[in-house]
């Protein structure tokens, strides 16, 4: 008996939700073509690094055992250093 067609449900319906929104909102507005030109996404790519970055170190620490939800008060002293040690050179 096949297993019947998955339907899109949790992460995926917020994100096209959220895309379907953001489309039609720039749509009005006028500037479609700039939102989804290749120079957007590349921008988007990288400004979304560094968090994907440490979402998956969460994820490992997760999955490893470790409850430790005290990885964006490390992410945000490392920031706030990195800052004062570029604004001091």
């Amino acid at each position: 008996m096949p297993r019947p067609a998955a339907i899109p449900a949790g992460p995926w319906v917020g994100f096209l939700g959220v895309f379907a929104l953001f489309s039609l909102l720039i749509g009005m507005k006028g500037d479609i073509g700039t939102f989804w030109s290749l120079g957007n996404a590349g921008v988007l790519v990288h400004e979304a690094t560094i968090p994907a970055i440490v979402g998956l170190g969460m994820l490992l620490v997760l999955i490893s055992g470790g409850i430790d939800l005290s990885v964006g008060a490390v992410v945000a002293l490392v920031t706030v250093v990195t800052m004062k040690v570029y604004a001091a050179t």
